[in-house]
C-alpha cells in the first residue's frame, strides 16, 4: 500500500466513530467524499496488508457503505428500494 492509501485508512479509522470529517476530505486528499469512500472500501476489501483488525475493518466498511448510500442520486433505478 502507498503512504496515501495508509493515510486514507487512518483517516477513515479515526473518523468512523463520529460519522463526520467529510469537510476535511477534499483539502486533505484532493478527492470528493464519495470517491474517498469508494477507495477506502476498495482498500479494506482487496488489500491484504491494510493492518486493520477485523472489528475496525468492519466498522470502516459500514461507514463507507453508509456514506455512499447517502450520496446516491435520487431516482436511479438501480438504487430504488422496493
Amino acid at each position: 500500500m502507498t503512504p496515501k492509501e495508509h493515510s486514507m485508512l487512518e483517516f477513515a479509522t479515526r473518523w468512523h466513530q463520529f460519522d463526520g470529517g467529510d469537510e476535511y476530505i477534499l483539502p486533505t486528499f484532493g478527492i470528493t467524499p464519495p470517491v474517498f469512500y469508494q477507495r477506502v472500501l476498495w482498500l479494506v476489501n482487496t488489500s491484504k496488508d491494510h493492518g486493520l483488525d477485523q472489528p475496525i475493518c468492519r466498522l470502516v466498511r459500514q461507514l463507507c457503505y453508509r456514506k455512499l448510500a447517502l450520496k446516491q442520486p435520487e431516482g436511479n433505478p438501480h438504487t430504488t428500494r422496493r
